[in-house]
């Protein structure tokens, strides 16, 4: 008898638990995510001791200087030997720029900063290796 008491008990909890003492929302509520964007550049044959200020994504062909799509959070980066990997985050990238470049990698291009040259030293199309 105790163990049918317990199960009216827990039912009773559970059938209060479907309940809803608040009126129905008119609009379903659409889940919303965030992610910090990381990625990693590998670079060589460059001058030993140069510095990176900044690195981005652009949307664009290879001959264009493009505004930026996302923006790499880099401070600066020494390269003692002229190469190394470049780990560069971005907070909050917008999604569908995200998307696009997933689905499009050779519409955008990735370009390297320094103080010597603001306008960007190393630069390179995207392209899906995986």
């Amino acid at each position: 008898m105790n163990r049918l008491s317990a199960l009216a008990v827990a039912l009773a909890f559970l059938a209060a638990g479907c309940g809803s003492s608040t009126s129905p929302s008119s609009s379903p509520t659409k889940p919303t995510f965030s992610a910090t964007l990381t990625f990693v550049a590998n670079v060589s044959g460059f001058p030993p001791g140069t510095t990176v200020v900044a690195g981005h994504i652009h949307k664009g062909d290879p001959t264009c200087a493009c505004p930026v799509a996302i923006s790499a959070n880099v401070s600066s980066t020494v390269l003692p030997s002229g190469s190394g990997s470049l780990v560069l985050a971005n907070s909050a990238p917008d999604p569908a720029v995200v998307q696009d470049i997933l689905n499009n990698p050779g519409n955008y291009y990735f370009n390297l900063h320094s103080m010597l040259h603001p306008g960007g030293f190393a630069r390179g199309q995207l392209s899906r290796v995986q």
